[in-house]
């Protein structure tokens, strides 16, 4: 940013504080205004934009624009986002710094759908990278992602070439790439051959020597053009069986991990898994000027199958939504227009009215009955967190005590900023063994079966009312009524999920709770003063 506003620069490091900065008249100047620029091609828009996705100054000036930054929007006719989607690139799950951390866990809340990134060179093998997927994976099933089919996982660099003996092959294809190994080999062999001979031409005097050399020239670029080709085939065969093999460890993975969270369950769905090579889709696409380095067919880069699987999902939740408007139009305009008052076969009001009246409180009934049975999933799960939270509040004196080496400023520093303090989260410290404790718990109850509760009440709803209808309605008019009742009872599910979903990706997050909790305890032991103040601060 400050080769936008060079400005910037003259700001000191000691007023680089987000309170102070906004009040600097430098800073001031630019807030509310809009910055534009134009450009003719791909090429020149991507060195325009590059200026500004950079958030430190550079070299050994450390000093971050990002806390500054509330949100960047950047809005465009792309194809992937044409029903209404929205991505939200999350400053890193996992984060080092808790703030960023704590800003895509807030997202993670309320998105609709989750993409798991990470590099395919280390999605398998990365000590790291690995730890951090499994964390993902585990936190997004038990938010009940994998009910709703909203998390995917997207690999990427499979377009960078790899060893081959980074992986194991198939034994078909280790007899290809080493045929093809060996064809690129003599072609190099070859090449320096004619290399020799040109050299050798470049030192002759003799008149033919300089179409000699262009001749030359011209087989060793076709030389190299052949070579670049098994090259490329060797390399092509590698990058796709590699993105099966991380693939197909990632699902076992996942697999496992559901299986522990939930081993009474048989049916586990898959996740979809993309591994894609953006740089030589670019390429392909001539959004880059370079030559593709594997692929050279914009479906083997793996993205447009990502960006259909994007489209498709905003194309199925819309339709979801106006397949239920369109079908309830559609059964409510038939019935307003074809009204009937004698439409009852039995001419006793009466008697339908306490059809009607006996099937309203049978439905009531089995309200009573979900609520029920879904307070004593509740109140079990209850015990089992509050049995997690116990055991960490046993442990928090411990974790307190590895902070007496923290000189007093620093100590107060981290209370000010309630728990936080350089790439250290306090508050997730005194919580990270609640959710890990008591998610099988948590699983069970929340993805299970408060499910099934929900899925039994609406069958019950639904055959209470299909059957009440039968006796008293014209056939004529049964139709209608049974698409009034399957929409009714796929609302109440639908309904019921979401707001569960809702709930419990609200309710596992306890960082909040005790951040909340401990304000008051962070503003008393800040606002410490004078002599002795450092042991009051420990004390409290």
């Amino acid at each position: 940013m400050c080769e936008i506003f060079p400005d910037l620069r003259d700001v000191s490091e000691n007023s680089w504080k987000v309170e102070e900065l906004l009040d600097d008249p430098v800073v001031q100047s630019y807030l509310g205004h809009t910055k534009i620029f134009v450009a003719k091609d791909n090429v020149n828009f991507q060195k325009e934009l590059e200026q500004f996705l950079s958030s430190t100054l550079g070299g050994s000036d450390t000093r971050a624009f990002w806390p500054l930054v509330k949100i960047v929007k950047i809005t465009g006719p792309f194809d992937v986002l044409v029903n209404g989607s929205i991505f939200v690139d999350l400053p890193g799950y996992g984060d080092l710094n808790p703030v960023r951390n704590r800003m895509a866990a807030d997202y993670l809340q309320h998105a609709q759908g989750v993409c798991l990134v990470a590099p395919i060179s280390r999605a398998k093998d990365d000590t790291g990278v690995y730890a951090q997927l499994k964390k993902n994976l585990s936190q997004t099933i038990i938010d009940g992602r994998i009910r709703d089919k909203s998390i995917i996982i997207a690999l990427t660099g499979n377009d960078n070439a790899i060893g081959d003996n980074e992986i194991t092959l198939k034994p078909a294809n280790q007899a290809t790439v080493e045929q093809l190994k060996k064809e690129a080999l003599e072609y190099n062999q070859e090449w320096n051959a004619l290399r020799v001979k040109m050299q050798k031409k470049e030192k002759s005097k003799a008149k033919r020597a300089a179409a000699a050399i262009t001749q030359l020239k011209e087989q060793m670029n076709e030389i190299l053009r052949k070579k670049t080709l098994k090259t490329k085939e060797m390399d092509r065969i590698m990058a796709v069986e590699r993105s099966e093999l991380v693939s197909a460890s990632l699902q076992d993975t996942y697999f496992q991990l559901y299986r522990d969270l939930s081993p009474a369950t048989t049916d586990i769905p898959t996740i979809p898994i993309f591994c894609v090579g953006s740089q030589d889709y670019m390429r392909i696409q001539q959004i880059d000027v370079h030559a593709s380095s594997i692929f050279d067919v914009a479906e083997e880069t793996g993205i447009p199958k990502l960006q259909s699987y994007f489209e498709s999902q905003g194309e199925h939740r819309n339709l979801s939504d106006a397949i239920r408007v369109v079908s309830h139009a559609c059964e409510f305009f038939p019935r307003i227009s074809s009204i009937q008052f004698s439409s009852s076969p039995m001419g006793n009001q009466a008697t339908v009215q306490t059809m009607i009246d006996n099937s309203h409180e049978r439905c009531k009934l089995r309200l009573d009955e979900l609520i029920i049975g879904i307070e004593k999933v509740y109140h079990d799960l209850l015990v089992a967190v509050k049995a997690a939270a116990c055991d960490a509040e046993g442990k928090s004196a411990s974790i307190f005590e590895r902070h007496n080496t923290k000189k007093w400023n620093q100590y107060r520093t981290m209370m000010r900023q309630e728990g936080l303090y350089q790439n250290y989260n306090l508050n997730a410290d005194l919580t990270k063994d609640i959710l890990t404790r008591c998610r099988r718990h948590w699983m069970q109850a929340v993805n299970n079966q408060i499910p099934i509760h929900i899925k039994d009440f609406r069958d019950a709803i639904r055959k209470d009312l299909a059957d009440t209808v039968k006796p008293i309605v014209k056939h004529s008019l049964r139709k209608g009524l049974a698409r009034t009742i399957e929409l009714f009872a796929d609302d109440i599910q639908s309904q019921s999920i979401a707001k569960t979903q809702e709930a419990q990706r609200l309710g596992n997050r306890f960082e909040r709770v005790i951040t909340g909790l401990l304000k008051s305890h962070y503003a008393r032991v800040s606002a410490e003063k004078g002599n002795g103040m450092y042991k009051r601060m420990k004390r409290r």
